[in-house]
């Protein structure tokens, strides 16, 4: 997962953490971690390619709102995203850090539906951003015990199992409320 940013200045090779980072050329694109693009960002020597701006989000939010499919965003999205807002703590402009915090939640909840259409119909693009794809991983797996359940409730056995779980919610209940034949007083 990799971030694309423009070079700024001329980058010799960098050894940050054990891996080797350039040679860039100023004008250049280059694919880097979100947190060494973060770190070299800072230093004033790359740009994001992708608008991360409270703007930038603002655009994505509108642009899924228009659309009934889901849009693409850059798999390194929320990564990135969650770099930006740090950073705005850290020179102090929490209030646009709030305010990218809510334009992203907004983004969020209308990717979630779309999410979850795919999920039931188990057609998912190889491209989203990991955190989405686990969303749909897990809970491909949460219908997927869910079906099996519903499967077994149909099978021949199945008016014992319901018969015995209708048992135990009329004992649960009937410990909860007594012998009460009104609950509503």
């Amino acid at each position: 997962m990799e971030q694309e940013v423009e070079v700024l200045e001329n980058i010799q090779e960098i050894k940050l953490i054990g891996r080797k980072i350039g040679p860039y050329n100023e004008g250049e694109d280059a694919r880097l971690r979100p947190w060494e693009a973060s770190i070299l960002e800072e230093k004033g020597l790359v740009e994001p390619i992708d608008d991360f701006s409270l703007a930038g989000i603002r655009k994505l939010v509108m642009r899924e709102e228009k659309e009934k499919s889901l849009n693409d965003i850059p798999t390194y999205f929320y990564t990135a995203a969650s770099f930006r807002i740090r950073k705005l703590k850290q020179e102090g402009e929490g209030d646009k850090a709030g305010k990218m915090r809510e334009a992203i939640r907004s983004l969020v909840s209308l990717r979630v539906q779309k999410l979850l259409r795919m999920a039931v119909s188990s057609v998912v693009p190889d491209d989203i951003p990991p955190e989405e794809a686990f969303l749909i991983n897990r809970i491909s797996q949460d219908l997927e015990v869910w079906r099996r359940r519903l499967e077994r409730l149909f099978d021949e056995n199945s008016q014992k199992e319901v018969d015995t779980h209708e048992g135990r919610i009329r004992g649960s209940i009937q410990g909860i409320i007594g012998n009460s034949a009104d609950i509503q007083r």
